[in-house]
């Protein structure tokens, strides 16, 4: 009993989360697109925001959960006190697979081969898929009810593969967002190019971050907010002057210590 109500509590934690990623989204969209007469263009985009920021976070916790793990004779060795209240992390690493060859569980991509179907991470990506299989068109005019089911089907059937061949996944990604645009040219939708889009974003964030290492975890951030610092920096001090940048800088001004 006590084992169900965990996964409750995880489910729970999952959706909530995913649901934080479906609000900044949607925030975004509505500003751009008037979707106040159009609920099934609205459901679909919430949808694939929502089942996004699902797998998005699950993948990306699964990872985290590493760092209480070691690598012996090939098996994942969990370390981890009740204490330090990492459930989140810890719940998810039943569906990781084995490692290979790696000492270091920090330099395992962990996700890049295949995992269970089952994960919450390849769920949630499905439903992704199907959902901005149908987003896109949606978007982009008013596709009848059969070919707007036949695009969410081939959105969910291209994800389902990419997730199953993991040493073809950009393949399987560019070859599914050819197929769902021809699909979509069959069908008469107003551009298709565009309508692709969203479930090309879907799947491009998905084999970003299904080849991520718990030590790359946010190293993009890291660069681009140093090279932010790097170009900005000389211009901040430049606008705000000498005396300025001295205080900025040490807390007082120049000679004050």
């Amino acid at each position: 009993m006590a084992s169900a109500s965990s996964c409750s509590r995880l489910l729970a934690l999952w959706v909530v989360v995913g649901a934080g990623y479906a609000l900044r989204g949607m925030i975004g969209l509505v500003l751009a697109v008037d979707l106040g007469e159009r609920p099934v263009t609205l459901v679909a985009v919430a949808v694939t925001l929502w089942a996004f920021g699902i797998a998005f976070v699950t993948s990306r916790w699964a990872l985290e959960a590493l760092a209480f793990a070691r690598i012996d004779h090939g098996r994942l060795v969990w370390t981890a006190r009740a204490e330090q209240a990492r459930e989140h992390l810890l719940g998810l690493v039943r569906w990781l697979p084995a490692p290979a060859t790696e000492r270091d569980p920090a330099d395992w991509a962990a996700l890049r081969g295949r995992t269970p179907l089952t994960a919450p991470w390849n769920l949630a990506l499905v439903l992704a898929g199907t959902a901005a299989g149908l987003t896109g068109p949606l978007l982009t005019g008013f596709p009848r009810p059969a070919h707007a089911a036949a695009t969410a089907v081939l959105g969910g059937l291209a994800a389902v593969t990419a997730i199953v061949v993991p040493r073809g996944r950009l393949v399987v990604v560019l070859a599914g967002a050819a197929v769902l645009g021809g699909a979509l040219v069959v069908e008469g939708v107003a551009r298709p190019v565009a309508a692709v889009l969203p479930w090309l974003a879907v799947m491009a964030a998905y084999l970003v971050f299904s080849g991520k290492r718990l030590k790359t975890i946010g190293a993009g951030t890291r660069r681009a907010r140093a090279a932010a610092v790097a170009v900005l920096t000389p211009v901040a001090h430049t606008v705000v002057g000498e005396a300025t940048w001295s205080v900025l800088r040490t807390g007082g001004p120049r000679g004050s210590r």
